[in-house]
């Protein structure tokens, strides 16, 4: 027999706990249905590109199958007076959908009967669109990577157990539907450090795409290659593209200015880039569980050569990316969320105050956001079933442009997500890996690069 406590979290008499009716968003997900809007849907999506067409009939019953072992994603979201809320969804089952040419767009999330959670097929490839409402990229990349593996099991493929990969039947551990953000708080908040917004950042000059419009543009690269220019450099992967990204960003900013004779209107150039805390914290949840670092450059300094960008990005991630300076931020936000003031305002207020402090200390803050994801892991007996896998990241009408990287085995898939009219800066990205030597294989939703293939 099962008793609900005031959380909404049901527990039973002699074992772990039950999958709960209802849970509050976690603390990095409060922001979010602020910022619904037509143009900031707040999806990102996964996509595995397998090598024969998919069956229909058969990925149906893959997520069929495992939609039970991942109780928190088969939810609604619902507005209550003081918070929005997630609550579980048992109404219908959960239907693969035709797929989009345009990808995170057209999502009703809010209300019965909408999901924040999409299953979409096309051809050759299976994605899953997320909202950020109820997790992040390695949630949802451990969503997608269990429905492959049993759609390939339905196919016929005996896949052998691989740690960290759910499965279906297994007992649902309560560890993956928790908020962790408030149990990595510092105890004492008394003569915490302040942590400064930054200044307002460079952003692509380019007008907006028609509403309802989301290009995507996405490079393969050979990954040992890239990784051993990054090992040239003296940085990790993540690094060495964010180096890429910022000088090119450099390079457009002044072409820009030397155009429209302005050169007294440089700005900084700064990356947002997502860190996985699940690791530093010992966290198994599958909800967001993430904190930004913001690796940049100043133009007002003079130019910076790949060499010297490369080189700050270097410091600047490894100086944040300590336990203590994540423990503090997170702590800055855990605390601001639970003050009395917070609690007893009502939702419709909260949203309007979120808007005013995204606007101010939001996506107008940086250049871009880059997000890598690393290396899909799956059973061995898979290796040969997929071409590659692509993270598109969620769309922004501020930033515009945002930046995804997903590998697997030796193909790194570099996505860009735009909603910009111009592709100047994916096309200076891609030509310069292709001026390394590299060959790059471009595709997209685009007609301008369709299937083409850049450099030698």
């Amino acid at each position: 027999m099962s008793t609900h406590s005031s959380s909404g979290v049901a527990a039973t008499a002699d074992g772990p706990d039950e999958y709960p009716d209802w849970l509050t968003l976690d603390n990095s997900a409060k922001i979010w249905p602020a910022l619904l809007s037509p143009r900031h849907s707040t999806m990102f999506r996964l996509t595995a590109c397998l090598v024969e067409p998919i069956r229909l009939a058969r990925l149906q019953s893959a997520l069929s199958d495992i939609m039970g072992r991942f109780p928190y994603f088969d939810v609604e979201l619902r507005r209550g007076l003081f918070w929005y809320y997630i609550e579980s969804h048992r109404a219908t089952e959960t239907a693969v959908e035709a797929d989009s040419v345009n990808p995170c767009m057209n999502a009703a999330l809010i209300g019965k009967g909408h999901l924040p959670l999409r299953v979409r097929a096309f051809n050759t490839r299976i994605s899953v669109e997320f909202s950020h409402m109820i997790t992040d990229g390695t949630g949802a990349l451990t969503f997608l990577r269990a429905l492959v593996t049993r759609y390939c099991e339905l196919s016929g493929t005996s896949c052998s157990p691989l740690e960290g990969l759910p499965r279906m039947g297994e007992v649902v551990d309560p560890r993956e539907w928790e908020d962790s953000y408030p149990a990595a708080i510092v105890a004492s908040t008394s003569g915490l450090p302040r942590i400064p917004p930054p200044e307002t950042a460079f952003r692509m000059p380019s007008a907006l795409l028609p509403t309802g419009t989301y290009r995507v543009i996405s490079g393969l690269l050979p990954a040992s290659e890239v990784v051993a220019l990054a090992k040239q450099q003296g940085v990790s992967l993540t690094e060495y593209v964010a180096a890429v990204l910022l000088y090119c960003l450099q390079d457009i900013q002044e072409r820009r200015l030397t155009t429209h004779g302005r050169w007294g209107h440089l700005k900084p150039i700064r990356l947002t880039v997502p860190v996985n805390l699940r690791p530093m914290f010992d966290s198994r949840t599958m909800r967001n569980f993430f904190l930004f670092v913001d690796p940049g450059i100043d133009p007002r300094l003079g130019r910076y050569t790949f060499e010297e960008i490369a080189d700050q990005v270097h410091h600047h991630m490894r100086f944040n990316l300590q336990k203590k300076r994540m423990r503090l931020m997170i702590t800055r936000n855990v605390r601001g969320e639970q003050s009395i003031l917070n609690r007893l305002m009502p939702a419709f207020v909260k949203d309007a105050v979120l808007q005013v402090v995204f606007h101010f200390l939001g996506d107008r803050r940086y250049s871009l956001g880059l997000s890598n994801l690393g290396r899909v892991q799956l059973p061995p007996e898979l290796n040969g079933a997929f071409s590659h896998w692509v993270f598109t990241p969620p769309p922004s009408p501020v930033s515009k442009v945002n930046c995804a990287v997903l590998s697997w085995q030796d193909t790194l898939c570099v996505t860009f997500g735009s909603m910009a009219r111009g592709t100047e800066l994916e096309q200076e990205f891609f030509r310069f890996f292709s001026s390394k030597g590299l060959s790059v294989y471009v595709e997209s939703n685009a007609e301008w690069c369709e299937r083409e293939t850049v450099g030698s």
